[in-house]
C-alpha cells in the first residue's frame, strides 16, 4: 500500500510542477520538517537549513513473515474441493502463490 501511496504522491507532485493540480494538493501530502538538525552533507549548499517534505499518509507494515499453509492443510482443501476447477485455484494459491484475485483474474 506505501508504494501505491508514493505512486500517487509523485503523480500529484507532478501535476502541480505542470500546472495541472493547485499548490495547495501539496500541503495535503506533505508536511514540512525542521533541516537544521542535519548532517551538513544533507542541508544543501552553504549548509543553508531547509525545510525537510515529511509524508503526512503512510501505513504501519507489519514485518511478520505470512504463515503458509502447511501441505496437510493444503491436502484437506484439495480433497475438500468440489471440482476440478476449485481444485486447480487452490492448488495455484498454494503453489504458485497467486493471490485469489489473480487466480479469478486468469479464468476470465
Amino acid at each position: 500500500m506505501n508504494a501505491v501511496l508514493a505512486a500517487v504522491r509523485e503523480f500529484l507532485k507532478h501535476a502541480v510542477s505542470t500546472g495541472a493540480a493547485p499548490v495547495w494538493v501539496l500541503d495535503q501530502l506533505y508536511e514540512i520538517g525542521d533541516g537544521r538538525d542535519l548532517p551538513a552533507e544533507a542541508r544543501g549548499e552553504y549548509g543553508i537549513p531547509r525545510g525537510i517534505a515529511k509524508v503526512r499518509h503512510r501505513l504501519h507494515e507489519p514485518d511478520e513473515p505470512v504463515d503458509r499453509a502447511s501441505d496437510e492443510e493444503t491436502v484437506a482443501l484439495v480433497r475438500a474441493c468440489r471440482s476440478a476447477r476449485d481444485r486447480l485455484i487452490v492448488l495455484l494459491m498454494a503453489r504458485a502463490g497467486i493471490r485469489r484475485g489473480e487466480a479469478v483474474y486468469s479464468f476470465v
